[in-house]
């Protein structure tokens, strides 16, 4: 019987002290000790701020913490408990993997698991093989019957869509795998197989995967409806991801195609109140969604990338909107303590417009009647960013803002030509912002 945390040898000056004493093996950790490993890395993240985060610090830590970790000796759960400290130390990743390729020799859903953790660690020319034996794991079927299809589909994620192209048949063969007998968990890990469908672009016939597509919507809205007053929390789940893969994007009728409109309840700049009220009213300007929320630190992070961006180009070009929508709360920009505003739109939007001089914002903001996570466009997380060319047909999607500048303009600046207009001289200026 495998002793708890077993992997786990003690501190490193212990460890010295026992090799030099001649002894072959150290008494096990305690869970208490692992917690602390992981309160340190935990410590060193919240010391770090948005604009400014030591990654040469932090992997040092890591791989100070990962010197006193047996991998030969963990199992699956020991190596998950820890994997922030071990992914997060590169040299040890070979050992890792090694670990990993024997663990997921079981049959099992351990197997299984250990063989999906492995495609985030193995160099990037294994991935194809890493992938592969996921796929055709044993326990494969065992998983998306008992509610664990994210097992396989998150470990999809972790791969660059040429690698997945090579898996496009094995990839496929799963959809039958969801239907209307499949677990809430099951069908609730339905996006993750969608998305990777569309990663997989032409590998896989378009009739395929809207095939797919209609058969999870129909389990999911079955699904959701048997839940209502049983389980209003999942059915609720369930209804949100029927409307993502209902939106255009999911439906693939996002690229290439008309805008989805927004409606905008509060739309506010430095000039005050911009005089369009809708995308249609943009036709003719190159228009940038940068979709956002208060809460989200990662958006404020690139506050500095879309103030250069809006610097380089001409308000009567380039259109630049950040569009959020209701939240119940807003969290200042000095990181004051959350406001609650919870039933209060008006006083949330009126926060808004503070908010915009405190955080220097010098692009347009607006309320969005529809959710921030706009399944229209996709939005599963943000920040998310969508072009609309001058014609209102979206372009590119699914960027995100804190992207250098130049990748914005060689993608904005062929839209600007196409409507005639000619784009700005890049200054060293802006490179210098951008940085």
């Amino acid at each position: 019987m495998t002793r708890p945390l077993a992997c786990l040898r003690p501190a490193l000056g212990v460890l010295l002290l026992s090799a030099l004493a001649g002894s072959a093996t150290a008494a096990p950790p305690t869970g208490e000790q692992v917690d602390e490993m992981n309160a340190r890395l935990q410590a060193f993240r919240a010391a770090q701020t948005r604009e400014s985060f030591d990654r040469a610090g932090y992997e040092a830590l890591c791989c100070e913490l990962a010197a006193a970790i047996d991998i030969n000796a963990c199992d699956i759960e020991h190596i998950q408990k820890l994997s922030t400290i071990l992914t997060g130390c590169p040299e040890r990743h070979a050992a890792v993997a090694g670990r990993l390729d024997i663990l997921a020799r079981d049959p099992g859903i351990s197997g299984l698991t250990a063989a999906s953790v492995a495609i985030r660690l193995v160099s990037p020319d294994q991935r194809a093989a890493a992938l592969d034996r996921v796929l055709k794991h044993p326990a494969v079927g065992e998983a998306f019957s008992g509610g664990q299809a994210r097992l396989v589909l998150q470990s999809l994620r972790s791969v660059d869509p040429d690698t997945l192209r090579k898996s496009a048949d094995a990839i496929v063969a799963l959809a039958p795998l969801f239907g209307s007998d499949s677990t809430t968990d099951t069908l609730l890990a339905g996006s993750d197989y969608m998305q990777t469908l569309l990663a997989l672009e032409s590998a896989v016939p378009a009739e395929t995967r809207e095939t797919t597509r209609v058969r999870l919507v129909s389990a999911i809205a079955a699904r959701a409806e048997s839940l209502a007053e049983s389980d209003a929390t999942a059915s609720g789940r369930l209804r949100q991801l029927h409307g993502y893969l209902d939106g255009a994007a999911m439906r693939g009728m996002l690229l290439g195609h008309p805008a989805p409109e927004i409606t905008f309840s509060w739309i506010s700049d430095r000039e005050g109140t911009p005089s369009w009220t809708s995308l249609t009213d943009l036709r003719g300007k190159v228009v940038v969604l940068d979709f956002w929320a208060t809460w989200c630190g990662p958006c404020i992070a690139s506050f500095p990338q879309v103030r250069a961006l809006r610097a380089h180009y001409s308000p009567e070009d380039v259109v630049i909107i950040g569009v959020t929508s209701i939240q119940g709360t807003h969290y200042p920009g000095n990181r004051g303590e959350p406001i609650k505003v919870k039933d209060d739109p008006a006083q949330e939007m009126a926060l808004m417009s503070g908010y915009l001089a405190e955080m220097d914002i010098t692009w347009t903001v607006a309320f969005g009647a529809q959710n921030v996570f706009n399944p229209d466009y996709g939005v599963r997380g943000i920040p998310h960013v969508a072009i609309i060319d001058a014609e209102g047909i979206v372009r590119y999607n699914g960027l995100h803002p804190a992207g250098p500048l130049e990748e914005k303009i060689s993608k904005i600046d062929p839209l600007l030509r196409a409507a005639g207009r000619t784009p700005p001289v890049v200054k060293e200026t802006a490179r210098a912002t951008d940085s």
